[in-house]
């Protein structure tokens, strides 16, 4: 997903990745949600 940028922000934690990925913002923020 980093590398299709598909997260809006990603890190690496004690060896893990987490990210945010942009559709799930996209979809809230299409909803009226913030």
């Amino acid at each position: 997903m980093i590398g299709n940028k598909e997260l809006l922000e990603w890190a690496n934690v004690y060896g893990n990745w987490y990210g945010v990925p942009k559709q799930l913002v996209k979809q809230a923020l299409d909803k009226g949600r913030d």
